[in-house]
């Protein structure tokens, strides 16, 4: 095998990657915490927090691929997603054991100015309130927020009365790539042409300030796809892996398998059984943590809330004391840490993902979720067991921001009954609780 090395500039990414947009973007310019290696003709950028997610952008030959993965991922950890063409990732998790497919999703772009911007400006800091209401109406899933670390400025469209009714950002732009994100439109103002002006602002300002205007988009999300392609930008299929069943933890450069079985508690160097539901409020986060709906900057509120219901351990002291906007990566090895003190498993996808479908069902026939609600908390790729689960993800998928008026109320019925046919024929919704959105 060839031997590991590592990329110290961006000329040396660049070179290694054949000057991969994708992997520029992840480089950014080698910030603190951002690394790159290569092996043979292989190439991988650690990009930590990067769009709110740890990544591990890859390319090159699917063997000096795998290979490079695992040297590599040992040393930075389960939180790491490799990301690259979608026919490499798959291919490197039937040669990597420990990885499973996360996501497919698309990487669009363009060199090419727009120029359809009319009616779209820049805001400013006195317009923070604003886009986080029409994000939370719009768009409560984005990654992209006014105060988060990499947004760097937002366009918007306000109507004749001075409500803001579209929004985009540039958000964790690298020197050659600048990253659109945050794209929202007000339901009273879609297919007024005001969604796509703000994008045409900011993806033209990207090109002239970069060179290259990328962003990350579903490929189920065929009406999105197909704005940005009348805007000139191109498609490349995507995929991410993931640390199969995410229940490991990284020890000493070794990732150890976290054990499943009885709920304890540690205590003077002793195990405590936990028997009186003080654990419940961190049991349901665990596979709310695995489906992705639970945001890093809410778990040190969560351990702190934990250790008021009568859990302890190290990790979740610790974690309890970090900032809300700490280091994404501590905050997530701390929360595993955790639960692996505390012998709360970590469920696999499948259940976490059939966890999230019955929660989703149980709070929109319950009145605590609008069918919006819904389909914008569907933050994960779920493999439904049951044909009630079947028909309730189907339904939620078909919604769009797209979607017209006039087929709106017929997909909110459908949505309803598929919702109460799943609450009726199975008890996971019962006690996991509604879960918060996000995903970008």
């Amino acid at each position: 095998m060839a031997d590991l090395r590592e990329l110290c500039s961006i000329r040396d990414v660049r070179s290694a990657a054949n000057g991969d947009p994708l992997l520029l973007w992840a480089a950014g310019d080698l910030p603190h915490g951002t690394r790159a290696f290569a092996l043979g003709e292989a190439s991988a950028v650690v990009a930590p927090a990067l769009s709110c997610r740890d990544r591990l952008a890859v390319t090159g030959p699917a063997a000096d691929a795998a290979d490079l993965i695992r040297a590599v991922l040992p040393q930075v950890g389960p939180t790491f997603r490799p990301i690259g063409d979608e026919e490499l990732i798959r291919t490197l998790v039937t040669c990597v054991p420990e990885l499973e497919i996360a996501d497919a999703f698309g990487w669009m772009q363009t060199e090419t100015a727009t120029s359809r911007r009319d009616g779209a400006a820049w805001l400013t800091a006195s317009d923070r309130s604003d886009i986080t209401a029409l994000l939370d109406e719009a768009f409560p899933d984005s990654y992209a927020r006014p105060d988060r670390p990499g947004v760097r400025r937002w366009a918007g469209a306000r109507d004749a009365n001075g409500t803001l009714l579209a929004c985009a950002a540039d958000a964790w732009s690298a020197p050659t790539v600048g990253f659109l994100a945050g794209v929202a439109t007000a339901e009273q103002a879609r297919g007024r042409g005001m969604g796509t002006a703000v994008c045409s602002l900011v993806l033209d300002s990207l090109v002239a300030d970069h060179g290259v205007a990328a962003l990350i988009v579903d490929g189920w999300n065929t009406a999105a796809v197909r704005l940005h392609r009348s805007l000139g930008l191109s498609w490349r299929p995507l995929a991410a892996a993931r640390v199969a069943g995410g229940r490991h933890h990284l020890r000493d450069g070794r990732v150890d398998h976290l054990r499943d079985g009885r709920v304890d508690r540690l205590r003077d160097g002793r195990v405590d059984r936990l028997r009186d539901g003080r654990t419940d409020r961190l049991q349901r986060s665990a596979w709310q943590y695995v489906a992705e709906v639970l945001a890093p900057e809410d778990l040190p509120m969560l351990a702190a809330h934990a250790l008021v219901d009568g859990c302890d351990s190290p990790a979740l002291r610790e974690l309890a004391g970090l900032p809300r906007r700490g280091d994404v990566a501590e905050i997530r090895d701390l929360y595993v840490e955790a639960l692996h003190e505390l012998g709360i498993p970590l469920p696999d996808e499948e259940t976490a993902g059939r966890r999230l479908l019955a929660s989703l069902a149980s709070g929109l026939t319950r009145g605590e979720l609008s069918p919006r609600d819904v389909a914008d908390r569907l933050s994960m790729t779920v493999a439904a067991r049951t044909q009630e689960e079947t028909r309730f993800l189907s339904v939620a998928a078909e919604y769009s921001e797209w979607l017209s008026p006039d087929l709106l109320p017929g997909w909110e019925h459908d949505l309803r009954t598929a919702a109460h046919a799943l609450t009726t024929s199975t008890g996971l919704g019962s006690d996991t609780g509604v879960p918060s959105s996000r995903h970008d």
